[in-house]
């Protein structure tokens, strides 16, 4: 891969914050996993699996945080997925996962709180802010981080000039 291809960004965000796909992206991502995709698919900050050591996350809570993030799509409705729910796909024991759900909690990357779910009925959730911090925390010192950025706003620079120049 070149490092032209490798430093592009994948995306872009509206001032809003929502992020859109450049379209050649999403064949290349529809190319590679076809109709696996309508099953549904989730966005995950590299970040998390880069410092997962240095967030001391195990194998256990990397999955687990997998699926709490499978249900949060929008900032303000955080998921609430049942442990047994969890543990079933996971294939393994409750008590595994609920031992990740603490480690977790206790490492201040999720906050329990109470929602009601689509029947009025209070439900705990997993408010993830806390975790979404942490990685953009990271994100100001992480170098592949930086470089995409100077390589974003380099280009955004050209095309300002060329805007400039149209005018």
């Amino acid at each position: 891969m070149n490092s032209a291809v490798a430093l592009e960004s994948p995306s872009a965000i509206d001032p809003e914050g929502h992020v859109e796909l450049r379209p050649d992206l999403n064949r290349a991502v529809e190319a590679k996993w076809g109709t696996a995709l309508t099953g549904g698919f989730q966005i995950i900050p590299d970040l998390l699996l880069r410092y997962q050591s240095t967030l001391s996350l195990t194998a256990n809570d990397v999955v687990v945080l997998l699926h709490l993030t499978m249900a949060w799509w929008e900032a303000e409705r955080p998921p609430f997925p049942r442990p047994i729910t969890i543990a079933r796909r996971m294939g393994a024991s409750e008590r595994t996962v609920q031992r990740s759900l603490s480690r977790l909690l206790k490492k201040k990357i999720f906050k329990k709180i109470k929602v009601r779910d689509s029947n009025n009925e209070w439900r705990q959730a997993f408010d993830l802010t806390p975790l979404a911090a942490k990685l953009n925390e990271i994100a100001e010192t992480d170098m592949i981080v930086m470089r995409r950025r100077l390589h974003r706003n380099e280009a955004a620079g050209v095309q300002n000039q060329s805007l400039a120049q149209a005018q």
